[in-house]
Formats: structure tokens, sequence, C-alpha cells
């Protein structure tokens, strides 16, 4: 016997005691007493296109989907201390020795422009200071006008200095290594004037 089946026997004999008494006439059908089985649960809905199941199995709601922002826009043209021109774009050792001439100002490579001569007298980039690497390149870059190693002009507008190819430089004095450091001191000296003429000096020297 379930323990269901004993109180409705004793809620029967407490309604039978009740009519011997007198004090209640309320009949009851055993029928009416069986116990309610509980609602089935309800059906799963099916998942919304983008829902997710969670460890239950049940699919959660899909997330709404947020835009990222717009990228902000690359800044065209933005104008850099110095553009270094070659007559051609420096490769190997040349490159490396450029690479060189720059971190000594204090700047790194991508800080500056480099571009060939041929392409810059069609497009003039945007530089505070045009340092070009050879008189070949001059000639390209600045047709009919004259310049000096060392010595200061103006090419559409912007200060202008020429000195040393790094190319030529390492290919003129590859066996005299007196001539190549002297080149290399003479560019130097050249580096410095440009950096004067925005206002800058060439960092401390690391120890």
């Amino acid at each position: 016997m379930t323990d269901f089946d004993e109180i409705l026997g004793a809620f029967e004999e407490a309604l039978e005691l009740e009519r011997e008494l007198g004090t209640r006439t309320v009949e009851c059908d055993r029928a009416l007493l069986v116990p309610m089985r509980p609602a089935p649960p309800p059906a799963p809905r099916a998942p919304e296109a983008g829902a997710q199941p969670n460890r239950a199995g049940v699919a959660a709601p899909a997330k709404p989907v947020v835009p990222a922002p717009p990228a902000a826009p690359a800044r065209p043209g933005a104008r850099v201390d110095f553009a270094f021109i070659p007559l051609e774009m420096p490769a190997g050792a040349a490159a490396d020795l450029l690479e060189k001439m720059v971190a000594a100002m204090g700047y790194a490579m991508s800080a500056v422009t480099v571009v060939a001569a041929g392409t810059a007298v069609k497009a003039p980039p945007a530089a505070r200071v045009y340092v070009v690497l050879g008189s070949d390149a001059f000639r390209v870059f600045a047709p009919g006008q004259r310049a000096a190693l060392g010595l200061w002009t103006e090419v559409a507008g912007v200060h202008t200095v020429v000195t040393y190819s790094p190319a030529r430089i390492l290919s003129y004095f590859g066996n005299d290594a007196e001539g190549l450091r002297k080149a290399k001191l003479q560019i130097w000296a050249d580096l410095k004037s440009a950096l004067a003429r925005v206002g800058k000096k060439p960092p401390a020297p690391k120890r």
C-alpha cells in the first residue's frame, strides 16, 4: 500500500465518522482523489537562426549582431621630416647603410620616406627636408637645377641637400677603407645639417 492509499483511507474514515456524528454531509468520490499527474513539459521551440544551444541542450536566443565601428581612415600624404631620394631604390648593403644613417639621426625607417628620383620628380613627397643621395639622383629629381654636395638649395619649395649615395660609395670605395671612412664622415656632416634644419640634434651615442 502506498502512502497515498493510506492517506486516502484515513480521509475516508474521517468522513465516515463525521457522517455518523452528523457534523458533515459531504460525500467524497474516491475516483476524484487520484493523484494529479504533472502537466507535460512544453515542447521545445525550434531554435532561431543563429542561436547556439546551451549546456542543457536548449537553444539560447540569438544575440543581436552589433555592427563594428568604421575603421579610421588612413592619413594620406602625411608630412614627414625627411624624404631620402636615391637614383634607384637601394638594396642589399646600400639599403643597410641607409638604415644605419637614418638610425644615427634618431629615426626609424618607418618615420621617413624613401622614394626613387624618377618617381619623386612626378610626385614630390611631403617632407620638410629632401636629402638627395648623389648628384645623378639630383639631376633626375630637379632637372635644370644645379647643386653641390653638402650645399643647400630648394626643390619645389622644400629645403634640399645633396650628399653621397650609399650605393655609390660602397661600390667606389669597396677596397679603400680610408676613402670609405671619409665619405661616411661627409654623409654624417650633411645629415647633421639636415637635422639642424628641422631644429633637432642627433641623439647621444649609446655607451
